[in-house]
């Protein structure tokens, strides 16, 4: 009975504990812990091995996965790529002041505030082109440790040596050969091609780069570029010089110049050596009366031009032209702060125009005889005169004559009346006639009238077979004291 008590017992005893041990939490299991052990680890290897991969750049993010793993890794990505933005941003900045300052080693010094603004600038759209180009990247759950996440990101230094370092070089080059280019085409004498990449330059100083820092080596020179170029043109349009060929231009009452000024352009070197200026821009405007101009255009080969006067207004007594570079011809010249630039006058007068009636009265014909009046202005020309031809029928001069030569613009006004006073026959003879000759010369005051000059000549007798040709005859005889009177007593009523 005793041995059936003791088995009772035992049975109770083990039933209960099977029922405890149901409700008991089971014991982790081993193999697990293991397995993710081994994974971190290898995890761990593979990130030491991007951070010390000498052919990359590396960043990396963690964050907590709590209830939603979306966010998490974006969470995660975001700083990774923070990270490695901190790490290529510096060496950004190194390599943009490097170009920039033309220096080998980085200083953090203290710069400007336009030159702080274009580094934070290139560092900041460096730094985008890079982010936008990663050779790879990857993450991991549960890392460092369960509920986070680690994200990796990577660029390759080859990458980073192409978009950066070699596009820094290529726009700063790119730059110098652009100046180198316009200095060789200044060695030629080219001046336009030369300022035309001088201005090239500085725009793409403006554009790649966006200071007025910019250094780079010119000419085995550390150059500031900006300065550099400023001083090149300033000094190449301080040194253009305008000279006329020849002076004394003058012009008639119809406008008419005595000759086309001609105008040198020429650069003069430090070695005060004249350099014919080609292709150059020049206006003209007329700064004193006025005419008829075209007032643009350029200066040939040789740095030669005809100022291409059309026509001079001759109501004026002094014309005064002003020829310039034309600066606005010049794309983009403004961007330079230019140098009082040399300018050329040309003077022009007009010469003293006389009015001429010649006329000849012959049996009540008025008659204005070619030949003499070719010789009369031949001789007013040659005192430096302009002529210009205003027949009147009658000997003196009168208001509505007055208001009629007036209109031709005139200075003075010269009237040389001949006519026959007296024609018969000599001894009855209808073969022979002689005929009385007389002329009177006045010379007038424009637009007054005055009368300045007067003289009668004494009359001459003419012969002839003809009542006709003895009036000619006399005519002959007296216009030689004429035309002597012309020539010897106007001189102090001179053109010039």
């Amino acid at each position: 009975m005793k041995k059936i008590l003791t088995i009772s017992f035992l049975i109770t005893l083990l039933v209960g504990c099977s029922i405890f041990n149901k409700n008991a939490k089971q014991p982790k299991n081993k193999g697990d812990d293991i397995r993710k052990e081994m994974i971190r680890e290898s995890i761990t290897q593979n990130i030491e091995e991007k951070r010390s991969d000498n052919d990359i750049y590396f960043g990396e993010g963690i964050a907590n996965i709590d209830n939603d793993y979306g966010l998490a890794q974006m969470s995660a990505k975001e700083r990774a790529l923070q990270d490695l933005a901190q790490k290529i941003q510096v060496l950004i900045k190194s390599d943009v002041e490097k170009t920039i300052l033309n220096r080998e080693e980085y200083s953090d010094g203290k710069y400007s505030e336009e030159f702080t603004e274009v580094l934070e600038s290139k560092i900041s759209i460096y730094t985008d082109q890079m982010l936008t180009d990663l050779q790879g990247y990857k993450n991991y759950s549960d890392f460092p440790k369960d509920g986070l996440i680690t994200y990796t990101v990577w660029v390759s230094k080859e990458s980073y040596e192409k978009k950066v370092r070699q596009d820094l070089f290529n726009k700063k080059n790119m730059i110098i050969e652009t100046i180198n280019t316009g200095n060789n085409h200044f060695g030629k004498e080219e001046y336009i091609s030369a300022i035309n990449n001088w201005i090239n330059a500085h725009e793409l100083i403006k554009t790649l780069f966006g200071t007025n820092t910019l250094k780079g080596i010119i000419e085995e020179n550390d150059e500031v570029l900006v300065v550099y170029l400023k001083d090149r043109i300033n000094s190449l349009f301080s040194n253009i010089m305008l000279n006329l060929v020849e002076d004394g231009f003058s012009y008639d009452n119809n406008g008419v110049l005595n000759k086309i000024p001609k105008v040198y352009v020429q650069y003069v070197d430090d070695d005060n050596i004249k350099h014919n200026f080609a292709n150059l821009p020049l206006k003209a405007t007329f700064i004193e009366g006025d005419g008829n101009i075209e007032e643009k255009f350029v200066t040939g080969f040789y740095g030669e031009i005809e100022i291409p006067v059309k026509a001079i207004d001759a109501s004026n007594k002094t014309i005064q032209l002003k020829v310039e570079i034309d600066k606005n011809e010049i794309d983009n010249i403004n961007i330079f702060s230019l140098p009082p630039l040399n300018t050329m006058k040309i003077k022009m007068h007009k010469l003293k125009t006389i009015a001429t009636s010649i006329m000849f009265k012959n049996n009540g014909n008025n008659i204005s005889p070619d030949s003499f009046k070719n010789s009369i202005n031949s001789i007013l020309l040659s005192k430096g005169f302009s002529t210009t031809e205003k027949n009147v029928n009658i000997k003196d001069l009168n208001d509505d004559i007055l208001n009629q030569i007036n209109t031709t613009n005139a200075d003075l006004f010269l009237n040389i009346y001949f006519e026959i006073t007296d024609s018969n026959t000599v001894g009855g003879y209808d073969n022979m006639f002689y005929a009385n000759c007389t002329a009177t010369l006045n010379l007038y005051q424009l637009p007054s009238g005055r009368l300045l000059q007067s003289e009668s000549f004494t009359t001459q007798k003419g012969f002839g077979s003809t009542r006709s040709n003895a009036s000619w005859d006399g005519f002959s005889k007296v216009q030689t004291f004429v035309k002597k009177y012309v020539q010897n007593n106007l001189t102090n009523m001179g053109g010039r």
